[in-house]
């Protein structure tokens, strides 16, 4: 897989804990735009540490730390823990080897692959026979329309949607076709008349919970009621195709790589650069069986303060009005093959995105924001913003979900654009009552587990 993006540490950057405090930042030696020096070789003597903004950030945090006397509701802890999880996820993989980040690089580092993209995709799991967490490209080699991307080969992304259970029986049958639908709701179609793509991925510990246990098939279905293993995470992302105007603006305003991305209108798969526009996380902890959760957005989604330059999914104007935070609903996407609407025509019309105040970044998470953006100056994650982290406030309230906090509006404009009064744990509550078909907050694995769930 090529990656196409600028990668640089910017000038004046302190240890993370020592700007969370408050120090002010000090000049330093600037990182150029190239291959990070240290090797295997060398990292004893020059490790990533001595030369990165974020010591050990490879690492991901085990749990949420919340220190005595935190205010309540304890936003900082949690977004913290957001942003040192998004951090990790998004560190330089070590070549070949999947989920394992490379600890001599630093986020930003030009690379291959960060450590998620090596994580397994929805497909590789669900399905009779998954290959062991490192099945190699001949266990994969059935899974036509998923890139394995610690194998070196090219992304391939045609899912414009979560899976839904119409889409299901579909992906199953014949692995080149997907929904293109967001979950249960519709497809997105960006400024430039492109549908929005996305993907799911288990790391190590999750996907061996499902592949161990045989959760992927629907007869061992329910899961024990303690669910997923402590450090599961699940990550979903969105994508958009960048223009030759996104790509020439420097520095580059987004991770990006090459994919082949389906065409609805050559009806085949093109190379195309795509750049990272949303992105979910999911991670179960020990203090927090529901799991927490957080959600990131490319900075110029819905708004910019970047003069001459639009928003990806707003035409930055007031028309057409957004009363719900949307435009119009496009057709959902029906049909084996799928038949798409012709580009441009009325019903492939670019959707207007705005934020609802409901689902508005909550004040407390800006300064965060802020800071951890400062520390990844001059790295494409400088354009990157958590926009909620939500947790359950009383875990031990097993009736009430864990009594999820904040209750609503935690959503992502470009990941739920139609249900952005909606949360990230009231959606997936759906996937964690009591009976035969818990999946602990899965939708993943609910809508997969085999065979397909029946028709509504």
């Amino acid at each position: 897989m090529s990656i196409l993006r600028l990668t640089q540490i910017g000038a004046g950057v302190l240890p993370l804990a020592l700007v969370l405090a408050g120090w002010s930042l000090l000049p330093t030696e600037t990182r150029a735009d190239k291959p990070s020096t240290v090797t295997t070789a060398t990292a004893a003597t020059a490790t990533a540490d001595e030369k990165c903004p974020f010591p050990g950030g490879w690492k991901p945090p085990a749990d949420v730390t919340i220190p005595p006397g935190s205010p309540i509701p304890p936003f900082v802890p949690f977004d913290t823990f957001s942003w040192d999880t998004f951090i990790s996820l998004n560190w330089p993989a070590k070549q070949g080897q999947r989920g394992v980040p490379n600890q001599a690089a630093c986020i930003g580092d030009k690379a291959d692959s960060v450590v998620w993209e090596t994580f397994a995709d929805a497909a590789v799991l669900f399905q009779q026979n998954p290959p062991p967490w490192d099945g190699g490209a001949k266990a994969l080699s059935g899974i036509a329309t998923f890139r394995d991307t610690e194998l070196k080969s090219t992304k391939t992304v045609k899912r414009f949607s979560k899976i839904s259970p119409a889409g299901i029986a579909r992906i199953q049958a014949a692995p080149d076709d997907f929904d293109f639908n967001q979950a249960f709701s519709s497809p997105l179609i960006d400024q430039n008349g492109n549908y929005a793509v996305y993907e799911v991925r288990f790391d190590k510990t999750a996907y061996n919970f499902v592949l161990n246990g045989q959760f992927y098939l629907r007869k061992n279905l329910p899961l024990p009621p303690t669910g997923y293993t402590n450090g599961s995470t699940v990550v979903k992302a969105g994508w958009r195709v960048l223009t030759a105007a996104d790509l020439a603006r420097k520095p580059v305003r987004y991770y990006h790589t090459e994919a082949m991305v389906y065409d609805p209108d050559l009806k085949k798969d093109v190379l195309k650069p795509i750049g990272l526009i949303g992105f979910h996380i999911m991670v179960k902890t020990p203090s927090r069986p529901q799991w927490i959760w957080a959600t990131f957005e490319q900075v110029d989604n819905v708004s910019t303060t970047v003069a001459g330059l639009k928003p990806s999914f707003n035409n930055g104007t007031p028309n057409p009005p957004t009363p719900k935070g949307f435009s119009y609903k496009p057709p959902q996407l029906k049909g084996d093959p799928l038949v798409f609407p012709p580009k441009g025509g009325p019903n492939r019309q670019p959707v207007q995105v705005t934020r609802i105040p409901q689902a508005a970044i909550p004040a407390q998470t800006v300064p965060p924001n802020a800071k951890y953006q400062a520390l990844l100056n001059d790295t494409p994650f400088e354009f990157y913003q958590l926009t909620h982290s939500q947790w359950p406030s009383d875990p031990s309230n097993v009736q009430q979900f864990g009594v999820p906090f904040p209750s609503s509006g935690v959503t992502n404009s470009v990941q739920e654009t139609y249900l952005q009064t909606n949360s990230c744990m009231t959606c997936h509550a759906g996937a964690a009552a009591p009976g035969p078909s818990f999946a602990d907050f899965s939708w993943t694995l609910s809508l997969n587990a085999l065979p397909p769930p029946p028709k509504p």
